[in-house]
């Protein structure tokens, strides 16, 4: 094309450039000015960055090797800390080293903190598939409430290759020419680094709930037949609501949801994994309770099913319960696997169908408590993975986990934490391992317990019954742990003691773990005499085995917490009371002296919360002949400001006792502040060598309704049961 330009042409066309070349120069140069002005300042930075950026391009790509994550910064005292941590080189790629990091956890006042098992410092492993170092922090028992900070310390393979200057430093000496390759500081020795990461252990404020409760359990399947009152004659299953109303209860709790195989015919399913007889019956039992002005409670027995061990009827009795996963058990010896009667923890059926049945119970009117027994499980070795994974075993200061735990066969697994928990447990090679295996289990069912009233959307009370030996811990229970899941109440159970010596360590035990406020007790003793018949034979006088359990009850109720009471209490179970002679476990003693041993505990328990507008107390001699007449006293004392008529007071009739003048006798009115001492004249009627000789002297007193001041409940059922026994000579 320029060969065909003229000369003129060409001349013409370099003469329009050089005018349209002027003229984008000038509008170029107005926008360069324009832009000077307002962005001069981050210009200039950045023509800085520039000349910078050699050097820059040198420097490490990460800032710090060592990064440590905590998801959730709030923890429960049944939380397991996960902590992962990654590693990085200079390059900022994920790496291992040949020592992981050293993790360590420190509270509020920087002391270092030792949790399950004695450990007090933590090894994590490398995830590959996260590419993070990771581990477990169990809180410790009890743990206190407040801040708590994760340090990880690891050495520096290669510290050449970091930034060694602060980067207040760094940012500062960014414009000075000192800042120069050369000037840096020789790097030698070795070289570690830490980093921190602050959480929070918080505890669940117990509910708050009236003092006083006091509660009567029906623990069998709901009754067809007759059921025996307390006075001996027969009537239909409102006989429980009147042994309730006899010892001064003011809630009855019932069995409702229970997982029994009574036969082959009768097999439960996955869709129905409850006795239908007694889910049915809990609507008619609540609106009995609640027309008696009776408050009434409904559990599940969560994971244990019956029957819980062959029958000749059932010789493979889980056969026909509900496909679970069973709990499994196997021998020390021969490495046998076999199923138990409990339900797995790790089964997800079991969870649905106790969230169904709270939510069921959630939705009652009649309902006003929810409750599980057997929130436990014995044996469960097919955990056994899960819970080396999680727990610190190989930081235990004694034995820890095998080297080549990994990659040993499931059974060796199995065998190896069976060998530990129930042969080792109490050497010096187990006790740490021991204590990680019941605090896990504690950990498991905790989580599950909080899930269900989670899930269920539960707000109603809810109560769990606890075993109180050693504060629940060898069966996989804590009393603090079931609080911050948010049970309302734990209902400890104080029936297999074997001597007094043994319920005195076992109520120092409570009293060394719990603080006043941590939790509601509602501890509670059940109609056995086996149990408080051993106990009572430790000692020179035999005592009566009710007397035993009233002794048990009134001492649990002010000894396992250190200056505090409980906050109720619970007796266990009508039926034994009500059950003929012979098939109850009841002993030289009719089910009526059981029950006023339990209603004299009921009452001692709600004059320590001062309830009630009066108190009262009974005034009996600890020996008297056999047939002679002799002299008791009832003593009652007005506590209100308002005068309390129409006090009734009746002797109670209990084996051998007979009142010579009148069983009851009557206060027409007792003033504010009056005490009055009414004598009751009885005799021992015969000896009987079956109980030692020794007979209970009872009376039960009542009153009216009324508003008799501030403080004392109108809600509870106007009953005091005030008891003694005595020796007959």
């Amino acid at each position: 094309m320029l060969g065909r330009e003229t000369p003129r042409i060409r001349r013409r066309r370099r003469q329009t450039q050089r005018q349209s070349t002027c003229c984008c120069c000038s509008l170029v140069a107005v926008c360069i000015i324009v832009l000077l002005i307002l962005f001069g300042g981050r210009l200039a930075g950045w023509l800085r960055e520039r000349r910078e950026q050699p050097r820059a391009d040198t420097q490490a790509v990460a800032d710090f090797p060592l990064n440590i994550t905590i998801e959730q910064l709030e923890h429960y005292r049944y939380s397991l800390v996960e902590i992962s941590l990654r590693v990085t080189d200079p390059k900022a790629q994920v790496t291992r080293v040949a020592d992981p990091p050293l993790i360590r956890v420190w509270d509020s006042n920087m002391d270092l903190v030792w949790t399950v098992g004695g450990v007090k410092e933590l090894t994590p492993r490398f995830d590959a598939d996260r590419g993070r170092y990771v581990c477990h922090w169990p809180v410790p028992w009890n743990a206190k409430p407040g801040r708590y900070v994760v340090e990880a310390e690891m050495e520096i393979e290669d510290p050449r290759g970091w930034e060694w200057v602060a980067e207040t430093q760094r940012s500062k000496g960014r414009n000075r020419e000192t800042k120069r390759s050369s000037d840096k500081p020789t790097i030698s020795g070795r070289a570690y680094c830490v980093a921190a990461q602050p959480f929070e252990v918080i505890a669940r404020k117990p509910r708050e709930l009236p003092p006083g409760i006091c509660v009567a359990t029906w623990e069998p399947d709901f009754p067809t037949g007759y059921v025996t009152r307390p006075d001996g004659t027969r009537g239909d299953w409102r006989a429980m609501f009147d042994w309730a109303e006899y010892i001064g209860a003011d809630t009855l709790c019932f069995r409702g949801a229970v997982t029994t195989a009574y036969n082959a015919a009768g097999a439960l399913t996955i869709d129905q994994p409850w006795v239908l007889r007694n889910i049915e019956a809990i609507t008619r039992l609540g609106d009995e309770a609640h027309h008696r002005g009776l408050k009434f409670g409904a559990w599940a027995v969560a994971y244990e099913t019956y029957p819980n061990k062959p029958t000749s009827s059932l010789p493979n009795p889980n056969k026909y319960k509900p496909p679970y996963q069973f709990a499994k058990d196997i021998s020390r010896s021969t490495g046998r696997v076999s199923d138990m009667c409990w339900v797995s923890l790790l089964d997800e059926n079991r969870i649905k169908h106790l969230t169904e049945f709270f939510k069921r119970l959630e939705r009652m009117p009649q309902v006003d408590y929810i409750g599980m027994d057997y929130m436990r499980v014995e044996g469960a070795y097919e955990m056994s993975e899960q819970f080396a994974r999680e727990m610190p075993l190989r930081n235990l200061p004694v034995e820890k986990l095998p080297a080549d735990w990994d990659s040993r066969s499931q059974q060796s697994k199995w065998r190896y934490v069976a060998t530990k928990v129930e042969t080792e447990w109490n050497a010096v090679s187990g006790r740490d391992f021991y204590e990680c295996w019941n605090w896990w289990r504690a950990h498991k069912c905790a989580e599950i317990v909080g899930r269900i009233i989670r899930e269920g959307e539960i707000t109603k009370p809810v109560w769990i019954f606890f075993l109180s030996w050693k504060r629940g811990m060898q069966h996989g229970q804590d009393a603090l742990m079931f609080n911050d899941a948010g049970v309302s109440l734990i209902a400890p159970m104080l029936y297999q003691c074997q001597s007094f010596d043994h319920f005195d360590f076992l109520m120092e035990g409570w009293q060394e773990y719990l603080r006043p406020g941590q939790v509601n007790l509602v501890p509670g003793d059940q109609v056995d005499d086996y149990w408080h018949k051993r106990t009572g034979q430790q000692r020179s006088r035999r005592p009566a085995a009710p007397e035993v359990m009233y002794d048990r009850m009134t001492r649990a109720h002010k000894g396992m917490v250190p200056g505090a009471a409980s906050i109720g209490a619970f007796w266990h179970d009508i039926s034994r009371a009500a059950a003929p002679s012979g098939r109850s476990g009841r002993g030289p003693y009719p089910g009526r002296e059981w029950a006023l041993a339990g209603g004299a505990a009921f009452s001692k328990l709600r004059e320590t919360w001062g309830v009630y507008p009066i108190k009262a107390e009974l005034q009996v001699r600890d020996r008297a002949p056999i047939g002679a007449r002799f002299e008791t006293r009832v003593q009652i004392e007005n506590l209100s400001e308002r005068a309390v008529r129409n006090i009734n007071i009746e002797l109670q009739p209990t084996p051998q006792i007979v009142a010579t003048n009148g069983n009851k006798k009557r206060i027409q009115s007792l003033g504010p502040g009056e005490k009055i001492s009414v004598p009751v004249w009885v005799k021992i009627a015969s000896g009987n060598s079956a109980r030692a000789n020794r007979f209970m002297v009872a009376a039960r007193i009542t009153w009216p309704r009324g508003k008799y001041g501030k403080g004392f409940r109108t809600d509870l059922p106007r009953v005091i049961i005030v008891m003694k026994y005595l020796n007959g000579t």
